[in-house]
C-alpha cells in the first residue's frame, strides 16, 4: 500500500513535450522537452501529485547498495515516460537536517522504478548543485512513479562522471555499477 496522499499538496498539470514542469513551487522540476508521457487512461497529459516518501514506506525492491533514503512519489502511478526526462529536485531536510546530503558537485545515481520487476533501479546520473540534485546526461526513467537518488561509492564517481560527459553508455554504466557493488561487498 502506498503512503496516503497529502491533500495540502496541489496536483500539477504535466504533458508530453511541454518544456519544464515546475512542481510544488519548484521542489521538483521535470524537463519534458522531447519527452513523451503516457497516462494510464491513454492521455498524454494530466494532473500529477508529487510528495516526499521515505524509502521505508515504499513497497519496492532495490539493488543492493543502491537504495535511496527517500524519493518523490508521483500519483497516479504507471505514467510511462519515453525519451530523456531531465530532473532537478530539492533535498528535503531528513532526520532534522541535511547531514545526509552529498557534497556540492558530487555525482549521484538517479533512481526510478522498473515496472516489470517492481524495483527501484538506476535511471541516470545527477549532480549535487546548491542543495538540489540536477540530472547530468540522458536519463532512462520508464515510469514517473518514483524519482530519487542514491550516493555512489567513491570508486564509482569516475564512472558517473564519464556517463555525464557522454564517455560511457548507459548499459556500460549499469554493468559497472553492478560489478562495483559485487566486488565491494566481498571480504568487507
Amino acid at each position: 500500500s502506498l503512503p496516503r496522499l497529502n491533500m495540502e499538496i496541489p496536483f500539477c498539470h504535466v504533458g508530453s513535450g511541454v518544456g519544464e514542469a515546475v512542481i510544488n513551487g519548484g521542489e521538483v522540476k521535470l524537463g519534458l522537452a522531447g519527452v513523451g508521457l503516457l497516462f494510464p487512461d491513454s492521455r498524454n497529459q494530466g494532473g500529477i501529485h508529487v510528495q516526499f516518501s521515505l524509502i521505508t514506506a515504499l513497497p519496492y525492491r532495490f539493488m543492493e547498495g543502491c537504495a535511496p533514503l527517500w524519493t518523490y512519489s508521483v500519483q497516479p502511478s504507471g505514467i510511462q515516460v519515453s525519451g530523456s526526462m531531465q530532473v532537478d529536485f530539492a533535498l528535503p531536510a531528513c532526520q532534522g537536517g541535511h547531514a545526509y546530503a552529498p557534497l556540492e558537485g558530487e555525482y549521484v545515481v538517479l533512481i526510478g522504478v522498473d515496472p516489470e520487476s517492481f524495483s527501484l533501479v538506476p535511471s541516470g546520473v545527477g549532480r549535487m548543485q546548491g542543495n538540489r540534485i540536477v540530472s547530468s546526461g540522458p536519463t532512462r526513467f520508464r515510469v514517473l512513479d518514483e524519482i530519487g537518488y542514491a550516493r555512489a561509492l567513491p570508486d564509482q564517481l569516475e564512472d558517473l562522471k564519464a556517463y555525464a560527459d557522454s564517455e560511457l553508455s548507459f548499459e556500460d554504466l549499469m554493468v559497472r555499477l553492478q560489478t562495483h557493488r559485487l566486488t565491494y561487498g566481498e571480504g568487507q
